[in-house]
């Protein structure tokens, strides 16, 4: 078992048995991270209630302004173009549902 063990660390995986104490990431890459994983995991979770093209829009204009800083023309331009473009790309020519919230339902789209 223990020569089992070592030949694993010394020809197959030495990476996996490397500095064991050794950080993974330093907290400020956690937070870099972070502030991607959330929002992402929030719009996954939006799409079940709200749909795809809301949830996209509110994500979209999200990040552009709180990331990326842009001004809330490009935003809205791009946050409002986004969905649409995919609304027609895939429900109008590819004829594919993707989920609707109740604002698409109410709108018949």
């Amino acid at each position: 078992s223990e020569l089992l063990e070592r030949g694993l660390r010394t020809r197959f995986f030495p990476a996996l048995w490397a500095a064991r104490d050794a950080l993974f990431a330093e907290w400020s890459q956690l937070r870099q991270v972070m502030l991607v994983v959330i929002p992402a995991t929030i719009y996954a979770v939006a799409v079940g209630y709200i749909g795809i093209y809301l949830s996209s829009a509110i994500f979209i204009a999200w990040f552009m302004r709180w990331l990326g800083k842009y001004n809330w023309a490009k935003v809205a331009g791009v946050a409002i173009g986004m969905p649409l473009i995919v609304y027609f790309v895939f429900e109008k020519w590819f004829l594919v549902a993707l989920p609707k919230g109740p604002i698409e339902q109410w709108l018949n789209l």
